[in-house]
């Protein structure tokens, strides 16, 4: 087992208004496609961070601080974005209390979906750059871009 040191915000996974956060089917990037997202919505002014789930983790690429699930943190974010993430009970306890549960995953019967609000079918490599487009275009999930 090895230890990874990260970046800073962990403490904005409780404070995020929308918290990305990718498993097992978003490690071939090392993260880079759910951190950019996340980017994208800091820089329109939203409350956001990434998190991933426990096999994540268990790969060693993500440090543990940012794992969502029993075994790591509970959070109540507005927005919840679960890519390829299956959907596990133990995931499940640590975010099912989100205001909004969006899933991607490229399986239809995963079962992150049954905890879904929206669900969208798709490759990872495809759905999340146009994610980040629309974000850089203005598209926040519907949450409000906080004033200064």
């Amino acid at each position: 087992m090895k230890t990874i040191r990260g970046e800073g915000g962990l403490q904005n996974l409780f404070d995020s208004d929308i918290i990305i956060s990718g498993g097992r089917g978003t490690t071939g990037d090392n993260l880079a496609l759910i951190k950019e997202l996340a980017e994208a919505l800091k820089n329109q002014g939203i409350n956001a961070e990434w998190a991933c789930s426990r096999p994540v983790v268990d790969e060693g690429v993500a440090e543990y601080p940012r794992q969502i699930g029993q075994t790591g943190k509970t959070i109540r974010p507005k927005v919840y974005i679960a890519v390829g993430i299956s959907g596990a009970i133990q995931h499940i306890a640590g975010m099912k209390e989100s205001e909004r549960i969006i899933a991607i995953d490229h399986n239809p019967k995963a079962h992150i979906f049954h905890n879904a609000d929206f669900g969208i079918v798709g490759e990872y490599a495809d759905i999340i750059p146009e994610l980040i487009e629309r974000v850089k275009a203005g598209f926040t999930f519907g949450i409000e871009v906080r004033k200064n």
